[in-house]
């Protein structure tokens, strides 16, 4: 998390945290502050001290938004692997 004069610039959260992986999600950039590297940093330096304590850093992110993967390449984060989202509806 990224706070400057009160305000939340950053935040990115934990979802499950073990010796092998570390999964995020919820990542977020004050839109007022997108574009000027912060969101970047932030997840660098995130990330690097992630992996001192554990094997991988991995995350999901929608492959309709190319600006969100163009700023997780950025950070250093590839892609491995993709998946289809099913939405079931219980029918009454």
């Amino acid at each position: 998390m990224l706070v400057e004069n009160d305000r939340l610039i950053f935040k990115a959260e934990v979802v499950a945290d073990t010796p092998e992986v570390i999964y995020l999600e919820g990542v977020w950039v004050d839109p007022q502050e997108r574009g000027k590297g912060y969101g970047s940093r932030c997840m660098t330096q995130l990330t690097e001290t992630f992996l001192r304590r554990t094997e991988s850093v991995c995350l999901l992110v929608n492959e309709c938004f190319p600006q969100a993967r163009a700023f997780y390449q950025k950070a250093g984060y590839k892609v491995v692997s993709s998946y289809d989202t099913v939405f079931l509806r219980r029918e009454q």
